[in-house]
């Protein structure tokens, strides 16, 4: 047989082996030359101790992970297990009026100012109401001048309710109506 390798190698690229044969070779001569034609491989030859190591090492240190998870939640279990939660913080919920809207008086002290007050000292005192309800009684309705003590929020309304008759001109009852957490009347 007479058969010659060529290789064609690039820059950056692997050999690529080619047979070049000049004459053709019977079945016979070429049983037995096929392995020693062939190129040897250009890969590098396998570490199998490598993988097998690095196999270990990963399966031992997945191991001591769950070691070190597990003594860790038992101790933090023995550790927090006798100790009461914190006591909860109450929550006060405060309102601010913003600058130039009336002052906003607690209840008792405008109940204080405004009962058996006139229309005039009543106008001077919280201005305009927002509304005014006709009929006897009249009552005119404030929004955002007093505030409720036991939530600390501002109440939706204050109604003021004058007299009947010949006390028409003289308030007579202050009702409020507390507002709810979000800030509206209920």
């Amino acid at each position: 047989m007479s058969a010659k390798l060529a290789i064609h190698s690039r820059p950056g690229r692997s050999a690529e082996y080619t047979f070049l044969r000049s004459a053709p070779v019977s079945r016979a001569d070429d049983q037995f030359e096929d392995y020693d034609d062939l190129p040897p491989d250009p890969r590098p030859p396998r570490q199998t101790r490598t993988i097998a190591a690095t196999t270990v090492l990963l399966i031992v240190g997945g191991i001591l992970l769950a070691l070190v998870v597990l003594c860790g939640g038992a101790f933090a279990l023995f550790r927090f297990n006798g100790q009461a939660p914190p006591p909860p913080v109450a929550a006060t919920a405060v309102q601010t009026v913003p600058p130039g809207l009336p002052r906003v008086y607690d209840r008792a002290e405008l109940r204080g100012l405004v009962l058996g007050s006139d229309p005039n000292a009543l106008s001077r005192t919280l201005g305009r109401p927002n509304w005014i309800e006709q009929g006897p009684p009249q009552v005119w309705h404030y929004g955002a001048v007093a505030r409720d003590p036991a939530t600390g929020l501002i109440d939706a309304d204050v109604a003021v309710v004058f007299g009947v008759g010949t006390d028409a001109r003289t308030v007579k009852d202050v009702r409020f109506t507390s507002a709810d957490v979000n800030g509206k009347g209920n």
